[in-house]
Formats: C-alpha cells, sequence, structure tokens
C-alpha cells in the first residue's frame, strides 16, 4: 500500500486517512473508478467477493476521523450496494476498535496470540451479532 507521490503536492495542508477535503477528494474519486470494477465478482452477482474491507487498523490512526470513516462507508455503499458486508480490522483492544469502526460495520480484529476468548470477547462488545473473526493472525512479530 501506499499513497501516490505526487498526492501530497495537492494541498500543503492534506493530511492522510481524514476528512480534510484534499485527501478525501482524491480518495473517493479513485473509488469511484475502482469500486464499480468489483460489482460483477460480489457473491449476488455470482461472484467470490462475500465482503470487502472498508479500513485498515483506522483505530490505531490518531486521527479517529468518524466522518472520514463514514464518507467511506457511504461511497462503499453507493457503489456496491446494500447487500455487501462492509466490515473493518483493528487490534483487540477498546480504544482502538472505538475509533477504528463505526455500528454499521462489521469490526473484525487482528491478534497474534494472548487470551484469544477475550480478543473475541472485546470484538464482540463493538459488533450487533455475527461470529468471532481474527482477519489477521500473526505467531510471531517481523522483523
Amino acid at each position: 500500500g501506499g499513497f501516490p507521490s505526487w498526492l501530497p503536492t495537492e494541498s500543503k495542508t492534506i493530511s492522510f486517512r481524514t476528512s480534510e477535503p484534499v485527501y478525501l477528494k482524491n480518495v473517493l474519486t479513485w473509488f469511484s473508478e475502482l469500486l464499480p470494477m468489483l460489482v460483477p465478482y460480489l457473491y449476488n452477482n455470482g461472484g467470490p467477493v462475500i465482503g470487502l474491507q472498508v479500513e485498515n487498523e483506522y483505530g490505531s490512526n490518531p486521527a479517529c476521523d468518524k466522518v472520514y470513516l463514514q464518507s467511506l462507508t457511504e461511497h462503499f455503499r453507493a457503489a456496491l450496494g446494500d447487500d455487501i458486508l462492509l466490515y473493518t480490522v483493528d487490534g483487540p483492544g477498546k480504544g482502538m476498535l472505538s475509533c477504528g469502526t463505526l455500528p454499521e460495520l462489521y469490526n473484525t480484529v487482528d491478534f497474534g496470540g494472548g487470551n484469544i476468548s477475550s480478543h473475541f470477547d472485546m470484538q464482540a462488545r463493538f459488533n450487533s451479532g455475527g461470529p468471532p473473526v481474527n482477519t489477521e493472525f500473526y505467531p510471531g512479530w517481523l522483523s
């Protein structure tokens, strides 16, 4: 992942992964091109895609910008419809899940061990149902 090298030149005050207008305009422009290409591959259209991740570990971002998350979610819904599962992934901490998801998104967690039951219990506190899901299980840290 990453950002195009030209993006920071668009504004002296650009703030990545936020609702800052220049950044958000560029993200939504890109998603307006990308997301329609995914429609034929959605499960409800006979394809293999059952869900799409709206953001990755956003709860670790100090911005904690719910307007940004809501804008992404609305854009995903407008492009893909209401039948696709939209989700986020964050660490299993209350602060990460509080900032990293919205009530209308299914949240998943990532972790590499510890008390797995407590990690899934924390995930359940932020979902209104559904199974425990770890979208990134890592048995050790990268070095």
